[in-house]
């Protein structure tokens, strides 16, 4: 693998999460952030004035094309991650993506079949979370047998989303663009983390439903699931409730049906 002196990165998305990834980079001496993308020239004009990023495009074909790319960090909406994932890696550029991968698993072994083809090249999703001090230690805890024998890993997430919160972004709350609400976006890093402690999920029983924006998303808010571990079933149990609720706390009791 063939990794320049000086990495130039192209940011591809200029929304959210955009500038935790510039600064990311800009820590880093041997990184130079050298293109920001994005469908609205606006945005990405805003971000290069404030990071002192000297070209901006609105194409991200364009952008793979140039030659003096040699990463690009994918920070768009999920349905595009898996086209500008692949047109990149046939491009040559190392990829850094956002979570979730895509938004369907077809879009995801597109995009897992282009990483391969391409063997010398960095292909990476985003799940920071595994790099916590704290979850680090619990794993290393995990594989030396400090803790004797596992026998629960238990997580649960509650948290606010507002109706403009899915309003204001129409991509979001759609299975065809977002592929998942609570799941996908903000309990990703939850379950990443889980299944990364126990070593692989080998099944899984689930449900999810959408309690609270019935009318506004097609999508889940509420969702909870009991698995067992490849490592350790049937010994080890692991059961899991994860939820996102609005004006008050609704816990799981029984099986959620979907709905809505």
């Amino acid at each position: 693998m063939n990794i320049p002196r000086q990495l130039n990165v192209a940011i591809i998305g200029c929304g959210v999460i955009a500038p935790a990834h510039i600064e990311g980079f800009q820590h880093f001496p041997s990184v130079k952030v050298v293109e920001l993308c994005d469908l609205d020239k606006s945005k990405a004009d805003a971000l290069a004035l404030r990071y002192g990023i000297d070209s901006v495009s609105t194409s991200y074909h364009t952008t793979v094309a140039r030659r003096d790319v040699d990463c690009v960090a994918i920070c768009t909406d999920h349905a595009s991650h898996a086209p500008i994932a692949i047109a990149a890696l046939n491009a040559g550029k190392h990829v850094l993506c956002e979570k979730p991968l895509g938004e369907s698993e077809q879009a995801v072994q597109a995009m897992v079949s282009a990483a391969q083809s391409n063997p010398d090249l960095v292909a990476s999703g985003v799940l920071q979370h595994r790099f916590d001090a704290v979850h680090q230690a619990l794993r290393l805890a995990i594989q030396e047998g400090l803790l004797g024998r596992p026998l629960l890993l238990q997580g649960r997430l509650l948290c606010y989303r507002s109706h403009d919160y899915y309003l204001n972004t129409p991509w979001r709350g759609k299975w065809a663009s977002e592929g998942g609400s609570l799941l996908m976006n903000q309990a990703i890093h939850f379950v990443d983390i889980l299944d990364w402690l126990g070593g692989g999920f080998s099944e899984i029983t689930a449900a999810y439903c959408n309690l609270l924006h019935q009318g506004i998303i097609e999508t889940e808010d509420s969702a909870g699931f009991t698995g067992y571990f490849k490592k350790w079933c049937p010994r080890f149990f692991h059961r899991n409730v994860i939820q996102q609720c609005g004006l008050g706390t609704f816990f799981l009791r029984r099986r959620l049906r979907r709905s809505g």
